[in-house]
């Protein structure tokens, strides 16, 4: 077959990025309970880099954390360097992403 859709990934995928636009979290918590986070990070890993920030945004720091460990390496790596926090962390301990010109999400550079 030439072309192969999934439909169900698909779905996912713009119910995430319907919720992401309107700012809808508890959509998102939902969401990501029913999928589980193996299926949300496949799903997330599609939308743009814009739409992934602020969807992971949108979670509470624990659910946040296990969704990008299960997002591929590559994006792993790139929201470490947006520097997310990870669970119980500080504004102290989020402090080297600052120092290297990068900024914490929800503050504004």
């Amino acid at each position: 077959m030439l072309f192969c859709f999934h439909r169900d990934r698909d779905t996912l995928r713009r119910a995430l990025h319907a919720a992401v636009a309107a700012h809808r979290s508890d959509h998102l918590r939902e969401l990501l309970a029913r999928q589980g986070e193996a299926r949300f990070a496949g799903a997330l890993a599609t939308l743009s880099p814009r739409a992934r920030s602020d969807a992971l945004s949108m979670l509470q720091p624990d659910r946040r954390v296990s969704v990008i460990r299960h997002l591929p390496h590559a994006l792993q790596t790139l929201h470490r360097k947006d520097g997310l926090p990870t669970v119980g962390a500080t504004r102290s301990e989020a402090a080297p992403a600052a120092s290297q010109g990068l900024h914490v999400l929800g503050e504004r550079p």
